[in-house]
């Protein structure tokens, strides 16, 4: 099994793989979800980031899809490649690095999805991270430092 992801919501060890998540429960696999058995938009998972009870699933391919914390599954329906480990979370923002598309901002408020391109001097954007007052993008040209207040022109 390729790991490439993992988050821990309550007891539960949630590991993204390419063939899905596989869920553990005291070192013991409870369950697993595939495109055939549940709404995956994808099954090679890149990226996971848990918001609250929310688990955000980047794909390869399929985009972004989420499990709340009820246990329901939300597809976007969008279609994109999400790079390995390429989530950050800046509230109310989840913001995903793509292989070609730039970054994909999610205002989990408003549950609206915009598409940053313009400045990033690559739209292959391999991280992202929160370093206070500034966003650093990692790409393929390079290091990115955004200013954090770029993202009010967004609804923040």
């Amino acid at each position: 099994m390729r790991i490439y992801c993992s988050e821990i919501i309550d007891s539960l060890i949630y590991l993204g793989t390419l063939g899905g998540i596989t869920v553990l429960k005291d070192n013991a696999v409870l369950k697993s979800w595939t495109t055939s058995n549940s709404k995956l938009p994808a099954n090679w998972i890149t990226s996971l980031l848990k918001k609250d009870k929310d688990l955000y699933i980047g794909t390869y391919g399929g985009g972004v899809a989420k499990i709340g914390g009820d246990g329901n599954f939300l597809d976007f329906k969008m279609r994109f490649e999400v790079n390995p480990n390429a989530f950050c979370y800046i509230e109310p923002f989840l913001l995903v690095g793509t292989l070609d598309n730039g970054i994909f901002l999610y205002h989990t408020i408003s549950n609206k999805w915009y598409n940053i391109k313009n400045g990033l001097g690559s739209l292959n954007v391999t991280s992202i991270i929160d370093g206070g007052e500034y966003i650093y993008i990692g790409a393929e040209c390079g290091l990115i430092k955004m200013p954090k207040n770029e993202l009010e022109r967004y609804g923040a």
